[in-house]
């Protein structure tokens, strides 16, 4: 990884910047709403490089959260590719999200701490970017990001469509006959949001907390066992079936997300 592919995340992304007023689930503050999410994926390479990373964004983590709406950063601890490192931020416009970047890139501590970070992190790594514009939930399954400090656990789970319309066809399928069977079993998503950049498109994001690793098991044994859960499954056309990326997610010490 380079200097200027972390500090300046996702240059050249200009184009999408027209698709980002869009449906909103999550509050910023009681008066903006987050129209943006930026995904990052840090996929390490050795411990030194965890550690290195860990460091950086441990001494950065106040910085960060100054210049996003929302703020998270997760360990994953399953996944398609482990190692990796997440972070997730929030921002009321694309271009909130530029001029934030502006701010920090122009930080001297920040150019300090990511001078250190390359140095001690030793080859680089890989990193991917997505963003994703947040998509309007189901009143039962609204839920406030600032989740509460017992939640240790999250799942992120992202669901790959062959086509535009076989994407809106899961977003049907997800907010009618799923909702209920998500709410009776206590699933509530933190976020659902429409990729607009990034790998894979189209694709549709969940991000889900739990109170951990038994909760979670419990909640999707509950979905499965639901009377109305296999019905789901039947009435949706084959051609609808999409290939799903799961993720579980410890936040970090310092992440303000928890």
């Amino acid at each position: 990884m380079n200097r200027r592919s972390f500090a300046q995340y996702v240059g050249g992304a200009a184009m999408i910047s027209a698709m980002t007023g869009a449906r909103s689930s999550c509050a910023a503050t009681p008066k903006q709403r987050i129209s943006l999410f930026r995904l990052e994926y840090l996929y390490l390479t050795h411990e030194r490089q965890r550690i290195a990373v860990h460091d950086f964004l441990a001494s950065q983590a106040a910085l960060l959260r100054r210049y996003a709406s929302e703020l998270g950063m997760f360990t994953a601890i399953t996944g398609p590719r482990v190692p990796a490192t997440l972070i997730l931020s929030g921002f009321t416009s694309f271009d909130d999200m530029e001029t934030s970047d502006a701010m920090i890139r122009r930080d001297a501590g920040f150019r300090h701490a990511l001078e250190a970070m390359e140095k001690a992190a030793g080859q680089p790594y890989d990193r991917t970017t997505m963003l994703l514009r947040p998509a309007a939930l189901p009143s039962e399954l609204s839920h406030s990001i600032a989740v509460s400090q017992e939640l240790r656990l999250f799942e992120l789970r992202i669901y790959h469509s062959p086509s535009e319309p076989q994407l809106q066809s899961l977003h049907e399928q997800l907010a009618r006959p799923r909702c209920g069977i998500f709410a009776r079993a206590g699933i509530q998503p933190l976020l659902q949001a429409d990729a607009v950049a990034g790998p894979s498109l189209p694709n549709l994001a969940y991000l889900i907390p739990f109170a951990g690793l038994a909760e979670r098991d419990k909640a999707w044994t509950m979905a499965a066992a639901d009377t109305k859960w296999n019905a789901a499954h039947e009435s949706a056309e084959p051609r609808n079936q999409v290939v799903t990326d799961i993720s579980l997610l410890r936040p970090t010490s310092f992440s303000p997300m928890q």
